[in-house]
């Protein structure tokens, strides 16, 4: 190209009295064909020049920040160089818990989820009354109603406390430092850390693991129901978790029946009563009945769902009734048949019916059962 016909701003390359080479492809073929040229190329254009059988050399890694790497975990990320290659980073022993700066995925804070959407939803149970009183008429019988909290209430709810007991069984605590704005619920709704102060986890003892504790039920009770009137299924469950660390073991409240799918906590039911029921003539058995003394005496207190009182006062043919003993075994028993004859189509309901009856049993029974070590293959679950 004679001079005068650059582009303006284009870089030269190569230039004579006459002429000005800003093309990279011109000085290339050049130097393939072994012609020689005047003056020697300008700058690095050299190293422009592709050289026959050389390799590209690798990309150099960039650094990536905000992961603080100590070297003492090797995790794979999905971070990416600028070709698009995937590379392995360093980080430290909470990265699995906490949210990653190289992170592209939508996240929503539990706050502001609980802001969005509705927790909770009423349900109807059948077979239950309760008396409404009013000055027209003494007394009113209206369908017993509970406000229950959703399903994927329960699962967020219960992977959030998951994050927390997997930190504690790290030997790791936030020493109460949390609020629903720290927990991350990605779209497959499981759980990460965010957003956490300088510090905020700490080495863990009994004490600070009670702050987690008690913080997390202020937290649901105050930022995720706003003050509200507590779902009736999640009460017990939070009573258990505002006692410490000491009163529950963390796998158990992980797997706690009275947040489970209305199915599998039937199935979980069932699998409990027949466990029971294995483990009462045994030499365990004596301290088993021992730990759920509490419910002799539960035919004075009488009882609300019509279903168990047409299971325990049925008749054969031939007038016989059959006999329930007057605590635990013969409770159990009663709710089993209830749920196999009278009470067979509402299997899907039969947790909130326990409930309802017995408020405390089947986390009464999931404990006596997991304290006396027949339970002992529920853990952390650390994929949530």
């Amino acid at each position: 190209m004679s001079r005068g016909n650059i582009p303006a701003g284009a870089r030269i390359l190569w230039e004579s009295e006459l002429k000005q080479v800003s093309s990279i492809g011109w000085v290339e073929s050049c130097s393939k064909e072994g012609r020689l040229l005047a003056t020697e190329p300008k700058g690095i254009v050299e190293k422009l020049i592709s050289q026959e059988n050389t390799m590209t050399p690798p990309a150099k890694k960039s650094p990536v920040r905000n992961c603080k790497s100590t070297g003492s975990k090797v995790l794979k990320c999905s971070a990416r160089n600028k070709l698009g290659v995937p590379r392995r980073l360093n980080f430290d022993a909470h990265h699995r818990h906490l949210r990653c700066a190289v992170e592209i995925e939508d996240t929503e804070s539990l706050y502001d989820y609980s802001l969005r959407y509705k927790m909770h939803e009423y349900c109807e149970l059948p077979g239950c009354r309760d008396v409404l009183s009013c000055e027209e008429v003494a007394e009113i019988m209206i369908p017993t109603t509970l406000k229950l909290s959703k399903l994927r209430s329960r699962v967020i709810l219960m992977r959030s406390f998951n994050k927390v007991v997997k930190l504690h069984h790290e030997h790791f605590a936030l020493a109460g430092n949390f609020s629903s704005k720290n927990f991350q619920i990605y779209q497959d709704d499981s759980i990460k850390l965010d957003g956490l102060a300088e510090g905020a986890i700490v080495e863990y003892r009994e004490a600070v693991g009670d702050l987690d504790y008690r913080q997390f039920v202020h937290m649901v009770t105050e930022e995720v129901f706003h003050g509200q009137k507590l779902p009736f299924d999640l009460t017990e469950w939070l009573r258990i978790i505002s006692q410490g660390v000491n009163a529950c073991d963390g796998s158990l409240l992980c797997s706690h029946i009275d947040l489970m799918e209305p199915y599998q906590g039937y199935g979980n039911f069932v699998s409990l009563f027949q466990l029971f029921w294995k483990v009462k003539d045994t030499a365990g058995g004596e301290d088993l009945l021992n730990s759920l003394g509490h419910y002799k005496g539960w035919k004075s207190e009488g009882l609300r769902c019509s279903f168990l009182r047409d299971t325990l006062n049925y008749e054969d043919d031939d007038g016989h009734r059959f006999e329930y003993e007057d605590d635990i075994r013969g409770l159990l028993r009663l709710l089993m048949n209830s749920f196999r004859h009278s009470a067979k189509s509402h299997c899907r309901l039969a947790i909130f019916l326990i409930m309802n009856e017995f408020r405390r049993l089947l986390s009464d029974l999931q404990r006596a059962l997991h304290q006396g070590g027949y339970l002992s293959h529920l853990s952390v679950n650390y994929s949530v």
